[in-house]
């Protein structure tokens, strides 16, 4: 069985590490800010956000874009 046809589930001791993770990935992404790097960047902005940001309800991600990924690191 392919391994992403299940859920996979992040254990609540395991988010923090996670974010983290994410975070600085972001940040490097946005030092190099090319196309490529974007394609990369968006899925794991959009991951961070719902593990930090969602609340009940579909999530409402702002427009993708670096300057939105730059934002929401920058108070978050």
């Amino acid at each position: 069985m392919d391994p992403f046809q299940r859920r996979q589930r992040i254990l609540g001791s395991e988010i923090g590490a996670v974010i983290g993770a994410i975070r600085r990935r972001l940040h490097a992404l946005l030092d190099e800010r090319d196309p490529e790097a974007f394609k990369e960047a968006w899925p794991l902005f959009r991951v961070l956000y719902r593990l930090e940001a969602h609340s009940s309800g579909r999530p409402r991600y702002p427009e993708a874009s670096w300057e939105a990924v730059e934002d929401y690191l920058g108070q978050s």
